[in-house]
C-alpha cells in the first residue's frame, strides 16, 4: 500500500541499518505517493551503496521528471 506509514517506517529503519535494497524500496514507495524529491534522495542513497535497481529507478525518475 503506497500510503502505508508502517511500510515507510520499516524501510527507513532497514535503510538506517545499511540495507541498500531498503533505500530502493523506500524510493519506490515515496514515488508512488508522489513524493518525488524524497524518492530521488532515497534512490540516490541506494545507488551510492551499490544497488543496481536504485540506479535504474533513479534514472527512470529523472527521465520522467525531465519529460
Amino acid at each position: 500500500d503506497p500510503a502505508s506509514v508502517e511500510a515507510e517506517s520499516l524501510y527507513r529503519r532497514a535503510a538506517e541499518h545499511g540495507d541498500d535494497e531498503a533505500y530502493n524500496n523506500l524510493g519506490v514507495l515515496l514515488w508512488d505517493q508522489g513524493r518525488v524529491d524524497d524518492a530521488e534522495l532515497a534512490f540516490r542513497r541506494g545507488a551510492e551503496l551499490g544497488d543496481d535497481l536504485a540506479v535504474a529507478n533513479l534514472a527512470g525518475l529523472l527521465e520522467e521528471r525531465r519529460g
